[in-house]
């Protein structure tokens, strides 16, 4: 995707603000819709005329999208630079079901994928569509730390008014038969093949699997890490130093939507709302 300039803060809240609008008259006129029948047309044309410009907007917000530099890879040591809304998760890119992203690039030889972790802080976005943008601490998978080929980087950058932490995986060399982790925010990930085609897998990893504990991954030499506004993003790897070692926060994936947050294991304890009599 080539370069664009970035949208302003006040571009992409015009673009938000009207997808929203737009996401909320179809949803309404679909349940009309599905009411009327046979009498549907005229809904009918005017569900195409709103998902029409919604398809306007969301180009638009991808065009915009910022190009941010994320990681550093540990064994070419090139700059990782990715599409990113870091204005906040309200921005469609964060949208785990219907995502506004770009196709996958040739990022870097070594990348293997992208996860990563937000630290809520401050009010909740009200947002129509669903955003899981991970733990509240930055977490690694153990099935991809467990391979002598892999490596991981976490760094930090802004996320709106929260904390967001980068955790990328890169692999020298790739194997084919090791499975991708999900991306960050999504339950899937895209990459290009061999042959410069976009493909797509489900890790399927368990939130449960994921493993806190950074410092014993540190000291094998296989987790790396970007300290908080180094200008230089220089690949680190003393455990005693490391300024992402036991963080405080919730070490559960989140979920959130219309204002609120939640964890899996929250909504499964949550009582059931009394039958109407």
């Amino acid at each position: 995707m080539p370069q664009a300039k970035p949208f302003s803060r006040e571009e992409r809240q015009r673009l938000l603000d009207e997808a929203f609008q737009l996401m909320e008259d179809l949803e309404d006129l679909e349940l009309d819709y599905e009411a009327a029948g046979d009498e549907g047309e005229t809904i009918g044309e005017r569900i195409d005329q709103l998902s029409d410009r919604l398809d306007v907007i969301r180009e638009e917000y991808l065009k915009g999208l910022p190009r941010v530099r994320l990681s550093r890879c540990p064994f070419c040591r090139k700059e990782l630079v990715y599409p990113i809304d870091t204005l906040g998760i309200d921005g469609l890119w964060w949208n785990r079901d219907e995502p506004v992203r770009p196709e996958p690039e040739n990022w870097d030889p070594h990348f293997f994928g992208l996860t990563g972790a937000v630290k809520l802080q401050g009010e909740l976005p009200d947002v129509p569509f669903l955003a899981m943008p991970g733990p509240e601490v930055p977490y690694v998978i153990p099935r991809l730390m467990r391979l002598e080929s892999i490596r991981a980087v976490i760094s930090s950058l802004p996320i709106g008014q929260y904390t967001g932490y980068p955790i990328a995986y890169y692999a020298n060399p790739i194997a084919e038969d090791v499975l991708r982790p999900d991306t960050w925010g999504l339950e899937k990930s895209e990459y290009l093949g061999p042959e410069g085609n976009v493909q797509w897998c489900e890790a399927d990893d368990l939130e449960e699997d994921n493993d806190y504990d950074l410092r014993r991954w540190i000291a094998t030499g296989r987790l790396l890490w970007i300290a908080p506004n180094d200008a230089a993003w220089a690949l680190q790897q003393a455990p005693s130093r490391c300024p992402y070692v036991d963080l405080k926060g919730r070490r559960e994936v989140q979920r959130v939507q219309n204002g609120e947050a939640w964890a899996l294991s929250e909504a499964a304890d949550a009582p059931d709302e009394p039958e109407e009599e």
